[in-house]
């Protein structure tokens, strides 16, 4: 089975701009009650970080969906596509996608963090701040990778979920005879 790389490219591309978008705004949201003085976990804010969090994930995974589909539409415009090609090829598209989303993610959070630490240690003892600095930076390193590996194994699943759906409403006309 050959991939289509024009599909895959685009079906990436633009999944990695959505999935950013979504990235950049749950940050965001775990970034507000620190700007205001206070923490996530606050019961003021604790609510709201969660839930929006979910709705972020939930939304990446529908995005998943979504660019395996996007694959197999524009594969099968090119060419005859099965749903196992299509399958295929979404979970390569889901991959590359949440792959580099999950890149950004880790460097955002490694930017960002040494940031909140800072504002959060400003009444603490410069030896504490050190270590929960220290500690902070490895959390975010540690999560992110973990995260990462996470997100490829959902990225693709998904990813091929949306690809053999596409695959099999529209990947078998091929080609328009226009």
């Amino acid at each position: 089975m050959k991939l289509n790389n024009r599909a895959l490219l685009i079906a990436s591309g633009a999944g990695l701009a959505v999935q950013t978008i979504f990235v950049v705004i749950n940050l965001g949201v775990g970034v507000v009650p620190y700007l205001a003085g206070s923490t996530p976990l606050d019961p003021e804010y604790r609510g709201l970080v969660q839930g929006i969090g979910t709705l972020v994930c939930i939304c990446l995974l529908i995005i998943d969906i979504g660019v395996g589909f996007l694959y197999a539409f524009l594969g099968a415009r090119e060419s005859a596509l099965t749903a196992g090609n299509g399958a295929l090829g979404g979970a390569a598209a889901g991959l590359i996608a949440r792959f580099v989303s999950s890149l950004i993610n880790g460097c955002l959070g490694v930017l960002i963090v040494p940031l909140l630490i800072s504002q959060v240690a400003a009444g603490v003892s410069p030896d504490a701040a050190g270590a929960g600095f220290g500690v902070g930076v490895g959390a975010t390193l540690f999560a992110s990778a973990l995260s990462l590996c996470l997100f490829l194994v959902f990225g693709g699943i998904f990813g091929a979920i949306g690809g053999a759906i596409g695959g099999a409403t529209v990947g078998s006309k091929g080609p328009s005879a226009a």
